[in-house]
């Protein structure tokens, strides 16, 4: 049996082989050191891009920008233009995340002239997508909508149903805030759900969850706002992204203080409050949901945050999370110049 003409001829090619790579033996296993340094650079790029998605979608935005930019330096080495495009692209989703639209733009602008240089379709509709974002919170809803569109048409020829859903749940967006057009934003908005739902993306259908709960919160429906809320939460406590736990914490606390609940409201804000200092970001910088409301606090409260509001804007600063809440600060310095508050 071992002397079998085969076993033979096996074992004499593996003898021809053997002597000319290095094995390394790594829990168990033997594995073959034959790679150039061009091909583990892109192995480690690759690793570092997987990594960077990873934080991304758990909330870990300061640390998937890192990570991008780690993965971004390699592909360079290797002039790999299709990873390079990737990231930048990728990079621009979390500066997105964050907010700061002016920064996904200097990277998504450059991303998108690589990938139709390279012809990659599919990239540039993803690519456009998030530039249309871009747009949208530079309020400039016109020019979100037109792009968006684009991008809409290109993930159809490319027949990419979830790039389609992710779309589609940006141009309901832009129909509620941008146009105040809410039918349409909710029909819009449904048909990206129904696409994620079956496609089993839950992190793009918390996204539009929370879009949906925007549309109802305007309409002043809160019993479906919260009703959508609550999915968006449960859904997303799935995927463990705080983050966005911490926005939709603020989607709920927003609807009980239209519905009079002023505790429930406060407590929710200091659960953000805590999600915020705890990941290092800022939730809402430009108002997602909404830019800021007020609600009746102690004398305490209202100090504090009128002397919070002082100081930021010494800084130039209007909208944010003051504290544990969102004042609106026409009506603090109004309050202010109260004497009965006792500053």
């Amino acid at each position: 049996m071992f002397n079998h003409p085969k076993s033979l001829t096996l074992a004499s090619l593996l003898l021809a082989v053997i002597p000319l790579l290095t094995y390394s033996v790594r829990a168990g296993f033997l594995h073959a050191d034959a790679q150039t340094p061009t091909e583990n650079t892109k192995t480690e790029a690759d690793k570092l891009e997987q990594l960077g998605v990873q934080q991304y979608r758990t909330g870990l935005y300061p640390q998937a920008l890192q990570t991008y930019g780690r993965a971004l330096e390699l592909y360079k080495q290797q002039n790999n233009e299709a990873g390079i495009a990737k990231t930048l692209n990728n990079l621009g989703e979390v500066y997105l995340g964050l907010e700061l639209d002016e920064k996904a733009m200097s990277v998504l602008q450059p991303a998108l002239v690589l990938r139709r240089k390279l012809k990659d379709r599919v990239g540039e509709g993803e690519t456009l997508d998030n530039i249309g974002g871009a747009y949208y919170l530079q309020e400039q809803y016109d020019q979100a909508l037109a792009t968006l569109q684009q991008a809409l048409a290109i993930r159809r020829e490319v027949k990419d149903k979830t790039g389609e859903a992710k779309t589609l749940s940006q141009i309901g967006a832009v129909y509620d805030v941008g146009f105040k057009q809410y039918t349409k934003a909710l029909e819009t908005l449904n048909q990206a759900r129904k696409i994620q739902e079956a496609a089993g993306d839950k992190f793009q259908a918390v996204l539009t969850l929370k879009r949906i709960t925007k549309v109802y919160t305007d309409l002043k429906d809160n019993p479906r706002a919260l009703e959508s809320a609550q999915l968006a939460l449960s859904l997303n406590r799935e995927i463990k992204n705080r983050a966005q736990e911490g926005e939709i914490e603020v989607l709920i606390a927003i609807i009980y203080f239209q519905k009079n609940k002023y505790d429930q409201a406060l407590q929710l804000y200091q659960q953000a409050q805590s999600i915020v200092k705890e990941l290092k970001i800022q939730l809402y910088a430009k108002g997602d949901v909404v830019k800021t409301i007020s609600v009746p606090v102690g004398r305490k409260e209202l100090g504090i945050a009128v002397k919070e509001f002082s100081s930021l804007m010494e800084n130039g600063t209007t909208d944010l999370l003051l504290g544990t809440i969102y004042f609106d600060w026409k009506w603090i310095v109004k309050a202010a110049n109260f004497s009965s508050i006792g500053l």
